[in-house]
């Protein structure tokens, strides 16, 4: 029978007579070849020790290559490190092919489009590590089709998708750039210690005319606000929905802080403010005249005006810009843009604070900008300041436009 051996091949128990090399010559021209002595004679202790040194050279020899062969295989590069945030969080070795990835997600798209119809826009798709499923039609409320793409398969499946609440994009329009862009603000936002990952993303391609399409990852494993973070269509001017705080730029990391009062990035301070106004005056006719501005340190939303037609845009701390569906107004008058004095709120919540003994930094809850109107000989454009808590009669107060003149409603000396 023969003799146990051990993961390496080695004998655990001495080997009855005839198994081993042989001294002599082997009938059968096998293992047991060789010349001199008599057959079937063990061989000495020194010429065993060779034997099985050498075998285990070779053992090793070849467990090192296929251990070798098997990294170098499954070590791909990383598509712009998108892996290492979805799998794992930090530290995440290699893409291992998730469509998550910048690669899978390229491929899933390629699979995608050679399923669509011509004339389909993409209405809405969710990305997630094993498959990409798409709502596709010719536009709004027109019928669609469920389109899914999973891991690893080459066939795409289709199902009925009712009826499409988004007019959509064409596929060409989709950023394939913006996933990963998005996941690499979304880990920033979190900060590195977070145990969060990205669970699946979702794109929108926009539900009514003009409204821009948006990009959201939704995470696991992490705290509740965290659960969701969203940017525009080409992942940036990413934001925590649950608080609007703003994912930090390149080069920097987390956690995100929500602004509040008169913090560095709280939108009523005038530098950021200044550069609201900028994002959204190119998103209007050179005739429109701004009839509101609504300031909360963590958004601005704008009113303007062309004729009877409204349009409202929404900044947020991350100075990306949502519109609403324009609409009629019977508003007259308003303001240019460059009339608007950006550092007026700053200003008066600095002369409240001290007029009032009070943390007005602090306290601010919102501003609200009001245009003169001009039905009304004497009105005057002043901005609204709102603080929180405290006392009740301290709550309220008006202010001029360049915030040099503070007062109470009704009480002598206010705007």
């Amino acid at each position: 029978m023969s003799p146990e051996h051990d993961a390496f091949g080695r004998p655990t128990r001495p080997a009855p007579s005839g198994w081993g090399p042989s001294t002599g010559s082997s009938p059968s021209g096998g293992l047991g070849g060789g010349s001199g002595g008599s057959g079937g004679r063990p061989p000495s202790g020194r010429r065993l020790l060779v034997a099985f040194l050498v075998f285990d050279v070779i053992v090793v020899a070849i467990v090192g290559a296929v251990l070798l062969l098997a990294n170098s295989g499954g070590s791909g590069s990383s598509e712009g490190g998108t892996t290492a945030i979805v799998d794992g969080g930090p530290g995440a070795p290699k893409d291992d092919g998730s469509m998550l990835g910048a690669k899978g997600t390229r491929e899933a798209f390629a699979k995608l489009r050679g399923a669509m119809r011509p004339g389909e826009r993409v209405g809405m798709l969710s990305i997630r590590p094993d498959y990409l499923s798409a709502t596709v039609a010719t536009g709004k409320d027109q019928p669609a089709r469920s389109l899914t793409v999973r891991k690893g398969e080459d066939d795409v499946m289709e199902s009925s998708g009712g009826t499409s609440s988004d007019r959509g994009v064409p596929i060409g329009e989709v950023d394939l750039d913006a996933p990963a862009k998005l996941i690499a603000a979304t880990r920033r936002g979190i900060g590195p210690s977070s145990p969060a990952t990205i669970d699946y993303l979702v794109f929108i391609g926009g539900r009514e005319e003009g409204q821009p399409a948006q990009w959201a990852a939704y995470l696991k494993g992490g705290r509740s606000e965290d659960s969701r973070w969203q940017g525009d269509a080409h992942g940036d001017h990413v934001v925590r929905p649950s608080d609007g705080a703003p994912a930090p730029p390149e080069g920097q990391s987390g956690p995100a802080e929500r602004p509040f009062g008169l913090s560095s990035g709280s939108m009523i301070r005038g530098r950021n403010l200044r550069r609201a106004l900028a994002a959204v005056r190119p998103l209007v006719g050179g005739s429109s005249r701004v009839t509101s501005v609504s300031v909360w340190p963590q958004r601005v939303i704008v009113a303007t005006r062309q004729r009877w037609v409204e349009r409202r845009f929404t900044v947020d701390a991350a100075f990306g810009v949502d519109r609403d569906k324009p609409g009629e107004t019977a508003a007259r008058g308003g303001l240019s843009f460059s009339s608007i004095d950006v550092g007026g709120p700053e200003r008066a919540i600095d002369l409240v604070g001290r007029r009032a003994k009070t943390d007005a930094k602090g306290r601010i809850d919102y501003v609200i900008l009001d245009p003169a109107d001009s039905a009304f000989p004497g009105d005057r454009t002043t901005w609204s300041l709102y603080l929180r808590g405290g006392n009740p009669a301290t709550r309220y107060w008006r202010a001029t436009l360049d915030g040099r003149r503070v007062g109470r409603p009704g009480q002598p000396g206010a705007p």
